[in-house]
């Protein structure tokens, strides 16, 4: 048997192999996309048709339609889609991205954005950033800085009981801001200044174009959206009831009304929030600029 003969005989193994792995990787994923189907069949979480929606669930799906769109739901204004749904994916990206597997998981998770955590955190690292880079040379950065630091301090004497040493000062500055265990009235100038953040923000802007352009200071869309669609995903895998869920979109309009304008600027303050979360904006560009512009606003959703 000559050397090209085992050779061929070896990559057609080789090749039977990887095909053999593809399918039963694809067996066990259906097999185990089955059980959860099964399994939710049997909890709370359910399915609902488009008729069946409530008010608040119409007008709390909307506020999720950017990551609906993003993850090609066929159907992202209802709770149900005109395909078999792949629970299976829903479920890995809960667990794997963000930490949700059951009910009180997901309940810290939702509990967390409607709080806007995460929007609070990402503006105020970027304010203590800035203060910390001009404190040299600003003397209203310096001053604040130091009430801040002050504060911060003062803040670790009383939870003595704590070990801070793992955590920097800039990281438990940022932190008690954004909890809002202290407070220290800083200008937005000290957003749209930092080169980062201004970046960000122009990437977004390029992204939606907006018929009106004005300064965005806050990720608050990053936050509902996230609320709106985790608490959509966590019903369909019963994680929560029904009751939890409209609870979440209740949360998320009364959220866009306090802090919206706009669904264009929902989706520039979207876009900004996840580029500065560390996702790359071009993987969420075209979906979200289709759902402002072809979906939201040609329908005439009423934003708030």
């Amino acid at each position: 048997m000559s050397l090209n003969t085992v050779m061929l005989i070896v990559i057609i193994i080789a090749m039977a192999i990887v095909i053999f792995i593809l399918i039963m990787k694809n067996i066990v994923r259906d097999y185990k996309n089955t059980q959860i189907k099964d399994q939710l069949r049997e909890t709370h979480g359910q399915f609902l048709q488009d008729d069946e929606m409530n008010e608040i669930e119409i007008v709390g799906l909307s506020y999720g339609l950017p990551l609906f769109e993003y993850q090609q739901e066929d159907n992202i204004q209802g709770l149900t889609e005109k395909k078999p749904v792949d629970i299976y994916k829903y479920e890995n990206y809960l667990r794997k991205r963000w930490g949700i597997s059951e009910h009180d998981s997901a309940i810290n998770r939702l509990g967390l954005l409607a709080d806007l955590q995460n929007s609070n955190w990402q503006r105020d690292r970027i304010l203590v950033d800035e203060l910390e880079a001009r404190a040299g040379k600003d003397d209203f950065a310096r001053k604040t800085l130091e009430r801040l630091n002050d504060a911060t301090q003062m803040y670790k004497s009383e939870m003595s009981s704590y070990n801070f040493e793992r955590v920097s000062n800039n990281q438990l500055m940022v932190t008690c801001l954004a909890a809002g265990i202290i407070d220290v009235e800083i200008s937005d100038k000290y957003l749209i200044e930092n080169t980062g953040y201004a970046r960000s923000l122009e990437k977004a802007l390029q992204v939606i174009e907006p018929s009106e352009v004005k300064e965005v200071y806050s990720t608050y869309a990053w936050d509902i959206c996230r609320l709106s669609a985790f608490a959509k995903w966590s019903f369909w895998l019963g994680y929560i009831s029904r009751k939890e869920m409209d609870r979440c979109f209740d949360a998320c309009r009364e959220l866009v009304q306090k802090n919206g304008d706009s669904w264009e600027e929902y989706g520039v303050s979207f876009l900004l929030g996840l580029t500065l979360d560390g996702l790359n904006i071009n993987d969420y560009a075209d979906s979200t600029r289709y759902v402002i512009h072809e979906v939201l606003e040609k329908q005439n959703v009423q934003f708030k």
